[in-house]
């Protein structure tokens, strides 16, 4: 049963449920110390406040509660109208909630806090779709007609204008990737390059119609701004950026219009309070007759859009309605019962819909597919944490140039999971229609369109010949990687050297999954987290794998100490670089565990050639005297078979980096 709270201009409110309507007069019960109190939590609340913080945010947080209880008795002034609010407390009562007015104040009240006084009970908190409907719309008809078949399609706008210092795209490319890959082909994404206002333009008015636009940017709001008061930033063709005004913003969308534009960007919906006297962006969208926006109420962090975004399409990826979705991904922000802290995420989200908005915009039954097994992160998780090697590579890939593009880097980096995941990635987005793996020959045969060549495990010199070949006939609608672990490729082409996943990064995916697998957090763990971030991308899957099979706490000691009692069975040890140990021949090499990620060969022939006391792990695997200049040739050596990497190519005295995944396996291979 659908509930419906009207403002029909100045105090007058109707309620109506089951062909019940209750009149009522209705004023705003909220003063802007309580809309403070909401942006506070919201935008300026640290995660864990202390000191005269930690009294703000429980002062705060009981305004809050007031908040909801003042708005549901602004809408009870009478018996007849507390009867039917009550409604929303029964079980099998309301199933879906809707407020409409002409007045973006009224709809921009937080009315996900609405709660009986004297009670614990949210029930919009619940899964109950909550929509806002602004009644004076002006629809514009769209020069192209709604799409009735095929996949959902998804259009995302993710203007970076702040370069290095902005938000990661992955906040949102990586959910709504997701979604697409678990969908069997029931969902499509195209990424708008360049991220430009006038790129949107051409893409909207010349190729066919989307059903969602997604804008993952930035927005702003400023009455004193000397230009626009309400906006969202696009990037200028230079990469800065391009504030572009709410109407203006609606104009792009008179050539076609998509079912629902979702806004990421901070403050695209109206706050309660504001006079600009332009209003928020969701606004002026809906006046120029767009179906539906889901916009945010507030600033809004990373981890909270991340959290909303992957919810919120994979509700839909399964046939929820939007407003259904919406609710499904707002019930994931709010804080379990027992936490410690919790802040009102649940009112960031605002979904304005047309009346008629109510069956599931998918046109198809979503097969899923192509799901991790036993827990594991997604592999698309993964590479969007490589968001910036990412970007890099697309670019080099879409030179004008088309030369081959070589990825490098050393044993346990990622590189074979890194572009496989790229390959899966590129097919998703459209960007290529096929990838063939070599020398496997994984792929369709003779593939036809766009088409990506994938080169792995080209580990040294004599097996170029047949790349070298591969890429002097490569088609001009072909592209060419190829994996090794240092670049001696000889031929004309561009190079790419991967990088180890961030500290940040690898520390929240590691305490994400001691949080999954309810391993208790001590201090230990606290301080082993960021020691630990400096693993490859392969060895922090190594890690996870151990992680499954023992405490954290254990895991700790183990990659402190370098061995375990697994022998063989050893799951932080990597396969590849036991392989390539076996391939060194070189026991003494085990000493090189021994000193840190940062080796000059001078320090172990310090040990094997100077006389410095050997304890009896280093007797065992020193079986003669071995000076500086041997050192030196098994460096060599172990660089070629991607062990470790020169800290300046060419002069092995300086210095040579080992990776962690490496100095583990020497270290246990020490104890074994």
């Amino acid at each position: 049963m659908l509930l419906t709270v009207a403002h029909l201009g100045g105090a007058s409110v109707v309620i109506e449920a089951d062909q019940v309507t209750t009149p009522l007069e209705f004023r705003s019960p909220l003063s802007s110390a309580d809309l403070d109190a909401i942006r506070w939590l919201l935008e300026d609340c640290p995660d864990a406040p202390v000191g005269p913080q930690r009294r703000l945010y429980h002062d705060m947080r009981a305004a809050t509660g007031r908040i909801g209880e003042a708005l549901w008795r602004a809408l009870t002034p009478t018996d007849s109208a507390k009867e039917a609010l009550e409604a929303l407390t029964s079980a099998g009562g309301i199933d879906e909630v809707r407020f409409v007015s002409d007045d973006p104040e009224f709809l921009a009240l937080p009315w996900e806090l609405l709660s009986p006084p004297d009670t614990d009970t949210v029930p919009l908190l619940q899964t109950r779709p909550l929509t806002r409907t602004l009644s004076t719309r002006n629809p514009v008809e769209a020069s192209r007609a709604t799409r009735t078949d095929g996949p959902l399609r998804i259009l995302l706008v993710s203007p970076r204008p702040y370069g290095d210092r902005d938000v990661r795209a992955r906040t949102v490319r990586g959910p709504v990737l997701k979604a697409v890959a678990q969908s069997g082909g029931a969902v499509r994404v195209d990424f708008l390059r360049p991220a430009t206002a006038t790129r949107l333009a051409e893409v909207l008015a010349s190729h066919e119609a989307y059903d969602i636009v997604h804008f993952d940017g930035h927005g702003f709001s400023d009455a004193t701004a000397a230009g626009p008061s309400s906006g969202v930033l696009f990037e200028r063709e230079d990469g800065g950026p391009d504030p572009v005004s709410g109407a203006e913003f609606a104009k792009i969308f008179s050539a076609s219009r998509p079912t629902l534009v979702v806004l990421n960007a901070c403050r695209s919906a109206r706050l309660p309070g504001s006079d600009d006297g332009v209003g928020s962006v969701a606004t002026a969208l809906l006046r120029h007759g767009l179906p539906a926006v889901l916009a945010m109420t507030h600033n809004v962090s990373a981890a909270v859009v991340t959290r909303f975004t992957t919810d919120f399409y994979a509700a839909l990826s399964a046939g929820e309605s939007l407003a259904a979705a919406t609710a499904l991904a707002r019930q994931g922000l709010v804080a379990p019962a027992d936490a410690t802290f919790s802040r009102p995420f649940q009112v960031l989200p605002v979904l304005y819909t047309a009346t008629d908005l109510e069956r599931s915009p998918m046109r198809s039954h979503p097969q899923p597919t192509d799901l991790p097994a036993n827990g594991q992160p997604d592999d698309l998780d993964l590479l969007m944490y490589r968001d910036d090697e990412l970007n890099r590579l697309e670019r080099l890939l879409g030179a004008p140039d088309h030369l081959p593009v070589v990825v490098s880097g050393v044993i346990g980096s990622g590189k074979s999971r890194f572009l496989r995941t790229f390959a899966r990635y590129a097919t998703l987005t459209g960007a290529f229609d096929h990838v063939v793996f070599h020398p496997t020959g994984d792929g369709e045969k003779d593939p036809t369109g766009r088409v990506l060549h994938v080169w792995d495990e080209i580990e040294d010199r004599r097996r170029y010949a047949p790349v070298e070949s591969a890429a002097a006939r490569l088609p001009s609608h072909h592209r060419m990687i190829i994996a090794t672990r240092y670049d001696q490729f000889e031929g004309p082409h561009h190079h790419h050297a991967l990088g180890d996943i961030g500290t940040e990064t690898t520390g929240l995916l590691l305490a994400d999954h001691v949080m999954r697998h309810e391993t208790p957090v001590s201090s230990p763990t606290i301080l082993w987290l960021p020691r630990a971030s400096g693993w490859h991308a392969a060895s922090l899957r190594a890690i996870l794998r151990a992680l499954e099979g023992a405490p954290a706490l254990d895991v700790c000691w183990q990659m402190e100490v370098g061995f375990s009692d697994g022998g063989d069975d050893d799951a932080l040890v990597l396969p590849e670089v036991r392989r390539c140990l076996a391939r060194l021949a070189e026991p003494a090499f085990a000493l090189v565990g021994l000193f840190g990620h940062m080796v000059v060969p001078l320090l172990p022939a310090l040990v094997t050639d100077r006389g410095v006391p050997l304890t009896d792990d280093c007797r065992r695997a020193l079986d003669r005297t071995i000076p500086e200049e041997e050192w030196l040739r098994m460096f060599v050596s172990a660089e070629r078979l991607g062990l470790v990497e020169p800290v300046l190519p060419g002069h092995p005295r300086l210095g040579y980096t080992v990776p962690p995944g490496v100095s583990y396996a020497l270290r246990a291979e020490l104890r074994g």
